[in-house]
């Protein structure tokens, strides 16, 4: 089973059907780094999202709506018409789609009023985000049988979506993607009768920033959802959150830690714990004329504030290959936590529930 998105828009209530179109050219579109002018972006975004919706709406591509046809047609944005030669090939079927409210011809006349250099290189950006499409083994994820995230408020339901590690650059719009309107799904689909959905996020950063995430991130609670990101350190969440990290940490429920040993996740969880009251003592020798005039034994008490771990501490205690497997969980309302990181396939407990999964 793949996952189709232009089938997601078709299967879209008419309320969802352009913030999904917009949702996914979002996804598609990557930020890159050091960029500061948002305008090719955003332009990028506008024509991939009339491109979605095109193909999502127009009687031409039944049978064959999918994210591969949007590629396919972004390489003939440009190519004249032979019946027309001042006017370009798909301009017009674009033009005279009244779907959506107007959204795809007015989209369409917005595109092809661009001229000269601000044309081609809008044209060059939307086809540079697309690109990753034209890797067959991908076009095979966007054809076929396609699962509807919908249904994981609704049903036991479980997807799989992995990349290669040298290809996740590459491929980061179509994992993007996937997230994105799964979780438009949990917003959009109001009954519910099962658990939370779990979204399990390795190498969470990798995808860039999410603006849709970043602004739910404290309402996904409520849309039946949960997130599970997996950092290798807080530096990474920084860099792609500045302004907003800090609203993840606040709005985790349970956070864990294991293998940190740079000076930001440290310090961090060090502040994290706080302080403790020890009592402190010191002793010195007194002069003979201290102890006989005044009685000063050198010895003294005194409370003092003291980091209940400190940044080495943590590094120490819960590096990657400590041999008890200790890791520290901070819970909302409880205190601090050391846990034992269990192998799920070592583990007593999970082979033991495995045994019964696989006998029922």
């Amino acid at each position: 089973t793949g996952f189709n998105p232009i089938q997601f828009l078709v299967d879209s209530d008419r309320r969802f059907f352009v913030p999904n179109a917009k949702l996914l050219a979002d996804s598609l579109v990557v930020e890159q780094e050091g960029v500061k002018d948002p305008h090719w972006n955003d332009c990028a975004k506008q024509g991939i999202a009339m491109l979605d919706a095109h193909v999502a709406s127009h009687v031409n591509y039944e049978g064959r709506r999918d994210l591969v046809t949007v590629w396919q047609l972004s390489a003939q944005l440009a190519t004249p018409d032979p019946a027309n030669p001042n006017q370009y090939w798909l301009e017009q079927e674009l033009l005279n789609n009244d779907a959506a409210g107007g959204f795809i011809a007015a989209e369409a006349r917005a595109f092809y009023d661009r001229t000269g250099g601000e044309f081609s290189s809008v044209l060059s950006s939307l086809r540079r985000h697309l690109a990753f499409v034209g890797i067959e083994c991908v076009q095979d994820t966007l054809r076929g049988p396609c699962g509807d995230p919908r249904q994981f408020k609704n049903g036991s339901l479980a997807w799989y979506f992995v990349t290669p590690a040298m290809r996740d650059t590459e491929l980061r719009g179509w994992k993007r993607m996937v997230l994105q309107l799964s979780l438009a799904a949990c917003e959009e689909e109001q009954r519910s009768t099962g658990d939370s959905t779990l979204f399990l996020l390795e190498e969470f950063s990798s995808m860039q920033r999410l603006q849709c995430v970043e602004t739910a991130i404290a309402q996904l609670g409520g849309l039946g959802a949960k997130l599970h990101i997996v950092l290798q350190d807080l530096s990474q969440l920084k860099s792609v959150y500045p302004q907003s990290y800090e609203t993840f940490l606040a709005n985790s429920g349970v956070v864990q830690l294991f293998g940190g040993n740079d000076e930001t996740t440290l310090s961090y969880f060090s502040k994290r714990l706080g302080e403790a009251l020890v009592l402190a003592h010191s002793s010195n020798q007194p002069g003979r004329d201290q102890s006989i005039r005044e009685a000063t034994t050198g010895q003294s008490w005194s409370v003092t504030n003291k980091p209940l771990m400190t940044p080495d501490e943590i590094e120490r205690f819960f590096s990657r290959d400590d041999r008890l497997l200790r890791q520290l969980v901070l819970c909302n309302g409880r205190r601090p936590m050391i846990l034992q990181r269990p192998f799920f396939d070592k583990s007593e407990y999970f082979t033991a529930m495995l045994k019964r999964i696989a006998y029922a």
